[in-house]
């Protein structure tokens, strides 16, 4: 008998099974955390006979750890010269914060309860795009996250709106721009910058950054999407069926959903944070929830 060739039949057997097992393994864990096409069509349907309508890709719900947060840490003298120079008066004592302005943009350092936030405003911005296509808007944004923050904080937009027209309530035409930080390519939805972008450029930008540390604890199941999206659903049931709307009409129209990491109650006598990973809904009207995707507790907007 060649031993030899059995020996090298056996090794190839070996390995073909072990490519096999791999392969079975690999797509395993690539199914076990992506919600079958029959459950997916379920929740649509159960939403659409409520009244809800999704235009948006079904998340993954792949185990998560806790994510470590450090309170905010402001560089209020470099953020200042990055966006509005050096030539700045500054306001202090207000009620808020500390107001610097360069008689055309101010920043608005919060203090107290809001310590950590900035506020942006402008009458004659030094952040307009070229024109109101959403990738030159979104060029602008990225513009001043970079000033804010710095090159090596990663922010991403994860939310856009489009604003009409509205003359009597002094509404211009323009965006709405939510960008939240990324690590480690999770999103941190305590980490933010709120924008409204017109042609005239950035008016105005709410934005808050909490420093992430690393992942802590085990990795934790999280509920998949549709149990989230039955929750939420018999959650809106009395506001759904208070609605009067045309037959076939949809009530609500939901345009977002991420997951990342948030926390409803921060306590600002602590400097570290541990965050659960949340489900974030956003409706077409701008309406907001975050769900515990360890609990499928559903924070309502405020």
């Amino acid at each position: 008998m060649n031993w030899n060739k059995v020996i090298n039949v056996l090794i190839l057997l070996f390995a073909v099974i072990n490519i096999s097992l791999f392969a079975y393994k690999t797509n395993y864990e690539s199914n076990r955390y992506i919600l079958p096409e029959e459950r997916a069509n379920q929740v649509y349907s159960a939403l659409y006979a409520k009244g809800i309508g999704i235009y948006e890709f079904i998340p993954q719900y792949y185990t998560k750890r806790q994510i470590e947060l450090e309170a905010p840490i402001i560089d209020q003298e470099k953020i200042q010269k990055a966006i509005l120079g050096d030539q700045v008066t500054i306001t202090p004592g207000e009620t808020l914060g500390e107001k610097i302005s360069n008689g055309q943009e101010s920043l608005t350092f919060y203090n107290g309860e809001q310590e950590g936030y900035i506020f942006y405003k402008s009458d004659k911005s030094s952040y307009i795009s070229k024109d109101m296509t959403i990738n030159n808007v979104e060029k602008v944004a990225f513009e001043f996250a970079k000033d804010l923050y710095g090159d090596d904080i990663d922010m991403e937009v994860t939310y856009r709106k489009i604003i009409t027209e509205d003359k009597d309530n002094g509404v211009e035409k323009g965006y709405r721009i939510e960008m939240n930080e990324i690590f480690k390519d999770d999103i941190i939805f305590q980490s933010y910058i709120k924008l409204y972008i017109t042609e005239d450029g950035i008016k105005e930008a709410l934005a808050v950054r909490f420093n992430p540390i690393d992942y802590v604890g085990s990795e934790k199941n999280v509920y998949p999407f549709d149990e989230v999206m039955y929750s939420l659903m018999y959650y809106l049931e009395d506001e759904l069926e208070a609605m009067v709307i045309e037959d076939n009409v949809l009530k609500k129209l939901i345009k977002d959903i991420d997951i990342g990491y948030y926390l409803i109650d921060v306590d600002r006598r602590k400097y570290i944070y541990n965050m659960d990973p949340h489900y974030r809904i956003i409706f077409e009207s701008g309406e907001t929830y975050y769900i515990n995707a360890y609990t499928n507790d559903i924070i309502s907007p405020e």
